[in-house]
């Protein structure tokens, strides 16, 4: 009886213990950290979500559109969800697989990071930021993903802005192109940071790189409150996002289109034209009514991933470096164009204005023939009339004349290189501040035998510079 006693004293303490314990830790938990757990579970029961804002459009200087917006159902993978799961997330990219029509080792390459030894297509942007695997999404395709969501987990269809180009492949280069941000821009770019929505593209090239700020607009912001299983209840709150601005430019579409036609047939009539460009400028003001590229490419290539294939032959010799702008970016002999500064220059250096010059098949300058086109004499000419006639001979004369006048290979003090200072004074060698990016510069002209030799690499075309117009609230659209 007494060991009976014994144990049911012992059995009441270890009770009373255990109760005191859980007292304790009731009032822990609901008095000690009771406003920390309430803040646990408001942040569990709400999700906020960044809204991208609408990328502004690229408009020529009447207002058409160079570069649009097209609402577009994407399909997209957390891939750091299918990470953590068991299997790597293969299960579900099978199913993906089968929804989408594409390759498991397809949608495989394309969420893998970029790095050494990986080939496109793979995922260049940052790892926080969902993959888009396909910007052609049919309606059909959305709703097997939506409506079976617990079946694909990491996996989302919405419908996004994506770029749309009506005039193909006019004007890529200038234009330029998307591509995800990547997570070297997020830290580099506190305000993109602040603003990423998961989904944002950066500009690359061209005007979409030089107003990239501009044309992307201010993210919005919706919480979303949810149930324990992730499925949305209700808007708790929402800031509305802020469109991006409009790019009003100096570029006239239809005249863009005809240089591209002319650019190409004059491609198609010299076989041997292994690249070219055309730029038309406004003589008045001049500011760039077009600037066609050639060898183009059809900028659309970028959507959704551009594929190893596709990247290798926009830089590759053999398709002619489609990706590089020529008119901005080459670097070529400036021609006949030269012969205004050359006559600018004889009339500094004396020579009358009326006179009368032979102009010869032939001109020999340091052992070396130069020569007309074709090495055809024009007979006596004007200046005027060596403009119209585009004699070559007359300003080799004249520059050849002026150099040995400055002392030749052995210069005075102080030579007055009339014709070098005359270009530099036209702009030759200077840029243009053409507000495209990578503008190549150009060599200055100076005396040959003294720094360089021949005839320079012309410099890139003047430019107006494109206009940022912010949308009005209106709906009335763009104003200069």
């Amino acid at each position: 009886m007494t060991r009976m006693r014994a144990r049911l004293l012992v059995l009441h303490v270890l009770v009373l213990t255990l109760l005191v314990v859980l007292a304790v830790r009731l009032w822990q938990v609901q008095v000690v950290r009771g406003q920390e757990f309430v803040t646990r579970a408001t942040e569990t029961r709400t999700r906020a979500v960044i809204v991208p804002a609408v990328r502004g459009q690229i408009l020529d200087s009447s207002g058409r559109p160079l570069v649009r917006n097209k609402t577009a159902l994407v399909v997209s993978v957390d891939r750091t969800r299918l990470s953590r799961m068991k299997d790597g997330g293969v299960k579900v990219l099978r199913k993906l697989s089968a929804v989408l029509g594409r390759p498991v080792s397809d949608l495989q390459q394309r969420i893998t990071p970029c790095g050494p030894g990986v080939g496109k297509p793979c995922w260049t942007g940052s790892p926080y930021q969902p993959v888009p695997l396909d910007e052609k999404v049919d309606t059909r395709e959305a709703l097997q993903i939506l409506e079976r969501q617990e079946e694909f987990p990491g996996v989302t269809a919405e419908i996004h802005s994506v770029r749309q180009y009506p005039g193909g492949r006019a004007g890529a280069q200038m234009l330029g192109y998307l591509q995800p941000v990547t997570e070297a821009e997020l830290e580099k770019r506190e305000g993109l940071k602040a603003s990423f929505s998961g989904v944002d593209l950066a500009g690359r090239d061209g005007l979409e790189y030089v107003y990239d700020e501009a044309l992307r607009g201010k993210s919005g912001l919706r919480r979303v409150q949810v149930d324990r299983m992730g499925k949305a209840l209700g808007v708790e709150e929402q800031i509305t996002p802020v469109p991006g601005d409009h790019l009003v430019t100096s570029i006239d579409s239809r005249v863009q289109a005809v240089t591209e036609k002319a650019l190409d047939k004059a491609m198609k009539s010299a076989p041997s034209a292994d690249g070219g460009a055309a730029v038309v400028l406004d003589a008045r003001t001049g500011r760039v009514v077009a600037l066609a590229s050639a060898p183009g490419y059809d900028p659309e290539i970028w959507a959704g991933g551009i594929s190893a294939r596709g990247y290798q032959w926009l830089l590759s010799e053999k398709s002619g470096k489609p990706l590089v702008s020529r008119a901005i970016n080459g670097q070529f002999a400036p021609g006949s164009t030269f012969k205004i500064s050359s006559v600018a220059s004889m009339l500094r250096a004396g020579y009358p204005l009326n006179g009368h010059y032979s102009c010869p098949g032939s001109v020999a300058v340091g052992g070396r023939a130069f020569n007309n086109f074709r090495g055809i004499p024009l007979g006596t000419l004007t200046l005027h009339t060596a403009l119209v006639k585009s004699c070559d001979t007359i300003f080799y004369r004249a520059a050849y004349e002026q150099y040995l006048k400055d002392g030749g290979r052995f210069p005075k003090r102080k030579p007055k290189e009339v014709f070098a200072n005359i270009a530099r004074a036209f702009g030759f060698g200077s840029p243009t501040g053409v507000d495209l990016p990578g503008e190549s510069g150009a060599a200055s002209p100076t005396a040959p035998g003294r720094r360089t030799c021949g005839r320079r690499p012309a410099r890139s075309t003047a430019s107006g510079r494109a206009r940022a117009i912010r949308r009005r609230r209106t709906g009335r659209g763009p104003s200069s």
